[in-house]
């Protein structure tokens, strides 16, 4: 579980970044999926099926972000019309 406190600096770094305010629950579940990946990546490379696994895992979350993050630009573009 992330702390509050590593959370709302994870928010005050995405609102700089971004512009926009996230929830807690949202903080948390982009959060969860950076630690993910940064795991992952981090993780010493072994020739495994597991690792492979792990590697692809990574891939998909991080696609399934930027898909997300994609999404939420066009609808904001879209209401400011």
């Amino acid at each position: 579980m992330i702390s509050q406190k590593y959370l709302d600096r994870y928010k005050e770094i995405y609102r700089k970044k971004h512009g926009k305010d996230l929830s807690d629950q949202e903080a948390l579940e982009q959060a969860t999926k950076l630690i993910t990946l940064v795991k992952v990546i981090y993780r010493p490379l072994q020739k495994s099926k597991e690792t492979v696994r792990g590697v692809d895992r990574a891939y998909d979350i991080l696609f399934d972000e930027i898909q997300r993050q994609q999404n939420h630009a066009c609808e904001d573009q879209a209401s400011h019309r």
